[in-house]
């Protein structure tokens, strides 16, 4: 990672120092092997001349300073060679470099990607969001107009109980007193009818009876005009008619008490109209409070209905408003995640232009790499043939110095 980042800073500085450094170098070694293989290839023809001019210890001389030359050539050439390694190395390192990078650039590509992708469908969900948003509160209004509605039409519902309620107990109260008021009616009928028997049983006797019977008769019909029910009525007059055919037994003939017989069948037959009205009466009321009874547990059974649609549609306004509550919470968030993603997404675009122009940094370095390598290969090359000359100038000045010596010693001796 150290070397990449050496490599990145050296795409994006272009050439370091060393590198500018090592040009040179390689340009003042190239002159000094150029310079040497001239100095040695001069040493040696400067020998040759000097074999016919000079003395042996101007050759010996001539001969060390083109050994020194081809030493400094060699020298050159070994700097060179090693330049040329590093060169290599360089241009591996910043291939490899290069390399990395545009697989650094492609996955860097995949997050911009990911993240526009990211940003997009967080869009989406805020779309989806609002919508449902805007559901949620058309359906709470609705649930709330449905509770208030089911809560109203309860409480109509309870007053129209409470009104049969009312209803049957005036019914049962009705009820009871005509019950009572038929068995004192059947009771007045049953007078009656007795007392229509007696008195037609009374009109075939012939019995006399005294004025004190005639009073009761006056007596018994002011009590009878005085009862305001028919039954009552017919019964009291049937017995009047009674003790006045007692009275007229004593007083009349048989005419009158046949008379009065008629009168106590009358009245019991009066006696018998009212207590069947009565008996009709209190069949219908019967017959009402059955209907009542009925129409109170029909509204006990609908009241209960629709205190459970009141409390499910309360039920249902208070999930809807909690529902609100919750996507008013969720489109929080998802405004949230958008401008995370959003802001992902743009860091991730500059990340990827940024790396863009690490790696054309890269391959321009790498370019300029393998130039300056093509050029040192070059320079290698004609800096080993002036080795190779400075050498071959260097052994042959040093045979010239030895064939000179053993000259030298043949003439001495």
């Amino acid at each position: 990672m150290r070397k990449n980042h050496r490599e990145i800073r050296l795409a994006e500085n272009g050439p370091s120092c060393h590198s500018k450094n090592s040009k040179k170098t390689l340009e003042k070694a190239s002159n000094i092997a150029q310079k040497a293989a001239e100095e040695a290839k001069a040493a040696s023809e400067a020998q040759n001349i000097a074999g016919q001019q000079a003395a042996h210890q101007v050759k010996a001389q001539l001969a060390e300073k083109a050994l020194q030359a081809a030493r400094a050539a060699e020298a050159v050439l070994s700097g060179k060679a090693a330049m040329v390694q590093q060169l290599q190395e360089e241009v591996k390192e910043s291939q490899t470099v290069v390399q990395e990078e545009m697989a650094s650039l492609q996955q860097a590509k995949s997050n911009v990607n990911a993240a526009v992708e990211a940003a997009r469908e967080s869009q989406e969900q805020l779309k989806t969001l609002t919508h449902a948003m805007q559901t949620a509160k058309r359906n709470a209004a609705n649930s709330k107009l449905a509770a208030d509605g089911a809560q109203k039409s309860l409480h109509e519902k309870e007053e129209l109980l409470e009104a049969a309620k009312r209803r049957l107990e005036e019914l049962n109260s009705e009820l009871r007193a005509a019950k009572q008021d038929l068995i004192n009616t059947n009771r007045a009928a049953a007078k009656a009818n007795e007392a229509a028997h007696e008195a037609k049983a009374n009109a075939s006797r012939n019995k006399r009876k005294s004025l004190l019977h005639n009073d009761r008769l006056e007596g018994s019909l002011k009590n009878a005009n005085e009862i305001v029910d028919i039954a009552q009525k017919a019964a009291v007059d049937a017995k009047a008619a009674q003790d006045a055919q007692n009275v007229a037994g004593a007083q009349a003939s048989r005419q009158v008490k046949n008379q009065l017989a008629g009168k106590a069948i009358q009245a019991a037959k009066a006696a018998e109209a009212a207590l069947a009205a009565k008996e009709a009466m209190v069949e219908q009321l019967e017959r009402e409070t059955k209907e009542a009874e009925t129409v109170v547990q029909e509204e006990s059974s609908s009241l209960q209905r629709n205190q459970e649609n009141a409390n499910i549609a309360i039920q249902a306004a208070r999930q809807a408003q909690e529902q609100v509550r919750t996507l008013t919470q969720a489109i929080q968030i998802a405004n949230l995640n958008l401008g995370n993603a959003r802001t992902t997404a743009e860091g991730a675009q500059r990340e990827f232009e940024e790396k863009q122009d690490l790696l054309e940094a890269s391959k321009k370095r790498v370019e300029d790499l393998i130039k300056r390598f093509d050029s040192a290969k070059i320079e290698l090359a004609n800096t080993k043939r002036a080795a190779d000359k400075a050498t071959e100038a260097a052994r042959q000045a040093k045979v010239n110095t030895d064939r000179n010596r053993r000259k030298k010693n043949f003439y001495q001796d």
